[in-house]
C-alpha cells in the first residue's frame, strides 16, 4: 500500500474540519431565526434578531475551537 504524503490531514480529523463548513452558518441562521421570533413574541423583532446573530457567531466560533482543539491533540471526532 503506498504511503500516504506528509503534511495532507485526512480521515477523522479533516471529517472534523469539514463539518464547519455546514455547522457555522446553520448555527448562526438557527439562531437568528429563533432569536427574531423570540422578539417577535415581545415586540421587539429585530433586536431578537441581532442577538441571535451574535449568539450564532459565539456559538460557531465555539465549535471552531473545539474542532481545532481536536485536530491539534490529534483526535477524531469520537473526542
Amino acid at each position: 500500500m503506498p504511503e500516504r504524503p506528509k503534511g495532507q490531514g485526512g480521515g477523522p480529523q479533516l471529517a472534523s474540519a469539514t463539518h464547519l463548513a455546514y455547522f457555522m452558518p446553520m448555527a448562526i441562521v438557527v439562531c437568528m431565526i429563533g432569536g427574531r421570533w423570540i422578539g417577535g413574541k415581545y415586540g421587539h423583532s429585530e433586536g431578537g434578531l441581532i442577538w441571535g446573530f451574535f449568539v450564532g457567531l459565539v456559538l460557531a466560533f465555539y465549535e471552531a475551537f473545539k474542532v481545532q482543539k481536536q485536530i491539534r491533540g490529534g483526535r477524531g471526532p469520537q473526542g
